[in-house]
């Protein structure tokens, strides 16, 4: 006989003691490995110890001990049941806290924490979580949000939640316009154009190594000018004209090239390269600028 035939154990698990009273052999044989039973086995009457574990997953768990008793009259059993409580349903979705959007695809990582088996899904065109499901215990995910080609900044969600619907919870994302990029010190302002491509909307006023802007429009080996004064109809060096009309450059200049290396026939060679633009960006070619136009 014993005790009792059921126990119930929080989920933080624990220790519990079961009296055992038989005049003959016996044996303990847990159901599930994860318990333990000391002692396992004796003749006669005897005090045992079951160590249940924490349980760790929202979902409550049962576990049974079998006892078995056997003499020379024959064979008897009784199963002991134990009935563990779930931990507290939660589930938890951290971003990195430096995690900063620029409008570019970005990929990143975000920490998820569930007490049972989960999943996420998304809200808002051009962003991807993998993975996307699991099982309770902890995971690293891999958001990954596309390029914003718009002129509107584009929000998105990501919603998690247990797969009993037992806790929840939302990420909240926000790609921005692409509106600057960077170049010698200076940001240019951008905008996608209808023709789906991202233009710079402001004139370059970079200065390439080596080079001065000249007044001189005789002097073709340098290739940089000021700017024309549309007053004067005259190169100025007029720093509020530059900062609206930008530099004047030659192709050579241009495409980062030495006086000389453009010819007619060799323009195609050279066009849509990156030259003195910023990384990433391209002189426009010929076809760029008549779909834009």
């Amino acid at each position: 006989g014993l005790s009792t035939g059921t126990a119930s154990v929080s989920a933080a698990g624990e220790v519990i003691t079961v009296d055992v009273t038989s005049n003959a052999s016996w044996k303990a044989t847990p159901n599930n490995s994860a318990i333990t039973v000391n002692p396992a086995s004796g003749t006669g009457n005897a005090t045992v110890s079951i160590t249940v574990p924490e349980n760790p997953v929202s979902t409550p768990q049962e576990y049974k001990v079998n006892f078995v008793a056997t003499n020379e009259v024959g064979l008897m059993g009784v199963d002991f049941i134990i009935n563990q409580q779930g931990t507290d349903a939660n589930i938890t979705v951290a971003a990195p806290a430096d995690l900063t959007l620029n409008g570019y695809e970005s990929s990143f990582k975000v920490n998820l924490t569930a007490s049972n088996d989960w999943s996420v899904t998304t809200e808002g065109e051009g962003i991807t979580v993998e993975p996307a499901s699991g099982t309770y215990g902890e995971y690293e995910l891999t958001v990954t949000i596309s390029e914003n080609t718009t002129n509107d900044k584009i929000s998105y969600k990501i919603n998690y939640a247990l797969s009993d619907n037992s806790a929840s919870g939302t990420l909240s994302l926000e790609q921005p316009v692409i509106s600057t990029v960077a170049l010698g010190g200076v940001d240019y302002k951008v905008k996608w154009l209808p023709d789906g491509r991202l233009w710079m909307v402001e004139n370059l006023r970079f200065i390439p190594e080596g080079k001065t802007p000249s007044t001189d429009l005789t002097a073709i080996e340098n290739g940089v000018w000021f700017p024309v004064d549309s007053v004067n109809k005259v190169l100025s060096d007029n720093e509020e004209l530059i900062q609206k009309q930008g530099y004047l450059y030659n192709m050579e200049a241009a495409f980062g090239l030495a006086p000389g290396t453009i010819t007619a026939e060799t323009y195609a060679t050279y066009e849509g390269t990156q030259g003195i633009c910023p990384e990433g960006w391209h002189i426009p070619t010929a076809k760029e600028y008549v779909d834009l136009f």
